[in-house]
């Protein structure tokens, strides 16, 4: 049996350790060849991994964007193992843990999975949401606050600051059937329907693949508390 790659990112938040990733892999009857790598090298050993029939990733929702943009356009499977903070990508797949991964590998199961793409001086590609304005503000909060006090004082103090700030920003949203234009403090990017976290009426129902776009009320402030609990 040929060795499965298992990429461990080496910042990854929390999830099994190699040894741990190993024997869940194992237990399936699989032959992971387990690497811990820095996460500023992750995507050029992916890039080597090009063409290879399956590589198993290990990190959270961050590192499942590097391999995305890393193996897109390739014939390999990827195989997303939740090991950080959130791991909404994985979750979604309904691949909660390592078990559940190794599972999957074994057993052949796959699936396409939309990815959309974000081009500004170059190309981003996301597997879950892109997003501009107050949730992005308070990411880049809590990550400058996480090493002093942790992940989750440091969200509930980045959301509380930008709940109060409230900025807005004028959008124009272009599609090839019309123009729309408006004062918020958010849009949110989402691959394919039901992406976003918080409860809100789409004018019309949709299935399938394809981009969902929501703007957030400027005026609003109650969704934005919602919404930040949601996430």
């Amino acid at each position: 049996m040929d060795a499965l790659p298992l990429l461990l990112n080496e910042r990854a938040g929390r999830g099994p350790d190699g040894a741990g990733l190993e024997q869940a892999f194992r237990d399936t009857g699989l032959a992971p060849a387990v690497e811990i790598v820095p996460a500023d090298q992750l995507s050029a050993r992916l890039q080597a991994l090009r063409g290879a029939p399956c590589v198993a990733v290990a990190g959270g929702d961050g590192t499942m964007q590097t391999a995305a943009a890393a193996l897109r356009g390739s014939v390999t499977t990827l195989v997303p193992v939740a090991a950080g903070h959130l791991n909404h990508f994985a979750r979604r797949l309904g691949l909660d843990s390592a078990s559940a991964s190794a599972a999957a590998a074994a057993g052949g199961q796959t699936r396409l999975v939309p990815v959309g793409i974000v081009s500004n001086a170059r190309e981003h590609v996301f597997l879950n949401t892109a997003v501009v304005g107050a949730y992005p503000n308070v990411i880049r909060l809590r990550e400058r606050m996480r090493r002093y006090i942790g992940i989750w004082p440091a969200a509930t103090i980045a959301g509380f600051w930008v709940w109060g700030r409230w900025p807005r920003f004028d959008l124009v949203l272009r599609t090839e059937e019309r123009e729309l234009r408006r004062c918020t403090v958010m849009v949110w990017i989402g691959t394919g329907p039901a992406s976003f976290p918080s409860p809100h009426v789409a004018p019309v129902a949709r299935a399938g693949e394809g981009l969902e776009v929501v703007i957030l009320p400027s005026a609003r402030r109650r969704h934005g508390a919602r919404l930040f609990r949601a996430l």
